[in-house]
């Protein structure tokens, strides 16, 4: 694997056998094909204040969407892979959904595959890679017949090649719909959430007004922590996770990078010929977070390379 190299073995995962396991014999892409083309998707509905209310109704949100919120909706949409994947056992588990402060409640039997249920499936999307290493996409949503919305994935920037019935696109409402389906298999765990908190509650002018709220009253804002507190309280406030791979200075910098040509994830999370750790590490020096940095600045891997690096 390369540097994006946790995204692209769960792509591998989703490409296993349909749900349920022993249902299809033959691995499909449909799912992580489906899952590619619906980030640009979103992307292009948060453009208008019409594909906005289609995206809040579909996704169930609790709070309306801006246009800065689509940022937060395409992480909360795919956050769900890595959990999944990491639970994805032959038998209902709480294991992840507890490890991850979700509760006691149990993720179903293979729930990677139950996520892919809907999107395993021929939607009507055709997804040309022009040049997977660039990030170079065409993606179809429906035929000619259905006057197919078409749209071009350059790197990071999503274009309109043919808009055909843009918003109303059936196809393209089907696959926001069946990725809905996919997300709620961890989002709605406990299966009692009526609408979800996808779009952040306080932005920065709540937070202002929040502020002047206090000095109002007189109350002093609270004093800035020091690196050892706010770190501690990161540690507390997470997972065991966190604590352990600081603790064995392995960092999972195989995490970072997304999104670069070799998984189901978009827009990349790094710029263009970002190839190596060593670039990652030179654009950003602690992309996992600086209050618990790792002394070494490697993150576990050598300081030199080797042929396993790559």
């Amino acid at each position: 694997a390369g540097i994006s190299g946790a995204a692209e073995v769960i792509a591998r995962a989703v490409t296993l056998p349909s749900y349920p396991p022993g249902g299809g014999s033959e691995e499909t892409s449909h799912c992580s094909d489906n899952l590619l083309a619906t980030w640009p998707l979103i992307s292009y509905y948060g453009q208008t204040e019409l594909g906005r209310d289609i995206l809040m109704e579909t996704f169930r949100l609790c709070t309306p969407m801006g246009q800065d919120d689509v940022v937060s909706l395409l992480d909360w949409a795919q956050s769900p892979f890595f959990p999944l994947a990491e639970g994805d056992f032959p038998y209902p588990s709480s294991y992840i959904p507890f490890s991850l402060n979700m509760g006691n409640v149990d993720l179903p039997a293979w729930p990677l595959q139950k996520a892919c249920a809907e999107l395993d499936k021929d939607i009507g999307v055709e997804l040309i890679r022009n040049d997977e290493r660039d990030v170079d996409y065409t993606i179809r949503y429906g035929s000619d017949n259905d006057s197919g919305l078409v749209l071009g994935i350059d790197w990071d920037n999503v274009k309109v090649v043919e808009n055909g019935n843009g918003l109303r696109s059936a196809t393209a409402l089907k696959l926001l719909n069946a990725t809905m389906a996919a997300v709620s298999v961890w989002f709605n765990v406990s299966k009692t959430a009526k609408c979800f908190d996808a779009v952040p509650a306080i932005n920065e002018e709540e937070k202002e007004y929040l502020q002047s709220l206090r000095r109002a009253n007189g109350i002093e804002p609270p004093s800035p922590k020091t690196p050892a507190q706010s770190c501690q309280e990161k540690l507390d406030g997470e997972t065991v996770w966190t604590s352990l791979v600081c603790n064995e200075n392995m960092n999972q910098i195989i995490t970072a990078a997304r999104g670069m040509g070799n998984d189901f994830y978009w827009p990349p999370t790094f710029p263009r010929k970002t190839t190596s750790f060593k670039d990652i590490l030179a654009i950003d020096p602690d992309p996992l977070g600086e209050i618990c940095a790792d002394p070494d600045g490697v993150f576990g891997y050598p300081s030199r390379e080797e042929t396993y690096d790559s």
